[in-house]
């Protein structure tokens, strides 16, 4: 039967998980998790062994790992060595990394140890998949691979794989820390970006000791395709609600045990989840990645090198083009959008970045041309027909 899987920190979470269904535990820790919203940093690593315990207690015969996805940096060596032999007591043999390139030295330090992969975006592809399950008993797999490509898969690899079915998504990660006033503070701040192109498309932004994360508008939600999703017959489903309320989690996990075994979801339970969520539960690109399809299928119709692609733009001001063939100041051309929108497109002016104003460019520059409304990233421009 397909896993449910969490992750926990500290006591008081695992007590919210308490009567809840689940089969796997990802313990975290804030000094190696990336992610963890637990405050309460500890000297060492010992809490982990009465942690590991009341969890066993709380769900007898679950499995449980450890989430080390940090970045890791020589620096963390001498602290996971210390995790490792605290691992070791509390009897949790299982870690998930975000580094694959840690699993030969973590097997000199354990030979039995068991390793997950959890890249974020890292396995896009069945060479990537295959490289990796040489090394890993698990993967998993990227939020943005869809349906079709999982069932694909599937008939070419017989390793485990684990796939997130609920909770935030993470887009963008550095070890920098952009909102924190020094690299040496313990101090998280979480805060908001507005898409002024997209109103109502809020991005939180959460900073911590390990870096800067930038997270998506929506939380992922596969809820809404429970049937297909129970067809894949995966190893493991993963609800994250770390940072969300206990509410989130609970009724998460309620709502997917309830969809591993066939059960018609609970409109009140459903409901519960929507209203707990702090941002619109989508399913993203599961179904089908349409932004890649519509952005095929826009420009299939111009088989022929494009005459610019739009690069960037600053809203009511100019656009960004990289030029691929002659363009010229006053020639009308047509832009291709992702969304198969075309616009009429007359440059008035050409400058090149510094400011220069140009009548025509050539391939391989980067110029800049006045806004039009109704552009958007990537869009291709055309000799007009």
């Amino acid at each position: 039967m397909t896993q449910l899987v969490t992750f926990c920190s500290n006591l008081d979470t695992l007590k919210t998980l308490q009567n809840h269904p689940l089969d796997h535990l990802i313990l975290e820790d804030p000094k190696l998790s990336l992610r963890s919203y637990d405050t309460t940093i500890q000297p060492g690593f010992d809490h982990l062994i009465p942690l590991a315990e009341a969890a066993r207690k709380a769900f007898p015969g679950i499995a449980l790992s450890f989430n080390l996805d940090i970045l890791v940096h020589h620096r963390h060596f001498p602290l996971i060595s210390q995790l490792l032999k605290t691992l070791e007591k509390a009897q949790v043999s299982t870690l998930r990394l975000q580094d694959p390139g840690l699993a030969t030295w973590l097997k000199t330090q354990n030979p039995n140890l068991t390793l997950h992969l959890a890249t974020e975006t890292g396995n896009q592809n069945l060479e990537s998949l295959q490289f990796y399950a040489n090394f890993f008993a698990r993967q998993v797999l990227s939020n943005e691979m869809p349906v079709a490509q999982i069932r694909h898969l599937q008939t070419k690899f017989s390793t485990e794989f684990e796939i997130q079915v609920l909770g935030p998504i993470l887009i963008q990660y550095s070890a920098r820390r952009y909102m924190a006033f020094a690299e040496n503070t313990d101090e998280i701040l979480i805060k908001t970006a507005y898409d002024l192109e997209y109103p109502g498309r809020k991005y939180p932004f959460y900073d911590n000791p390990h870096g800067h994360l930038m997270y998506l508008y929506f939380d992922r939600s596969l809820l809404a395709v429970a049937a297909e999703l129970k067809d894949l017959n995966l190893t493991a489903w993963l609800i994250d609600g770390r940072g969300e309320s206990p509410e989130y989690l609970q009724n998460g996990l309620t709502l997917f045990a309830d969809a591993r075994s066939g059960t018609p979801l609970n409109p009140d339970t459903l409901a519960a989840l929507t209203q707990a969520a702090r941002r619109p539960l989508k399913p993203g690109f599961f179904k089908a990645n349409l932004t890649d399809q519509d952005r095929d299928q826009a420009w299939d119709a111009h088989p022929e090198t494009p005459v610019a692609i739009l690069v960037d733009f600053e809203k009511k001001k100019d656009m960004l083009l990289e030029v691929k063939q002659p363009l010229q100041v006053g020639q009308t051309y047509t832009i291709v959008t992702p969304k198969h929108q075309h616009l009429p497109f007359t440059p008035t002016t050409l400058t090149t970045l510094e400011g220069t104003p140009l009548t025509s460019a050539k391939p391989g520059q980067w110029v800049k041309t006045p806004w039009q409304k109704g552009v958007i990233a990537q869009s291709r421009i055309f000799m007009l027909k």
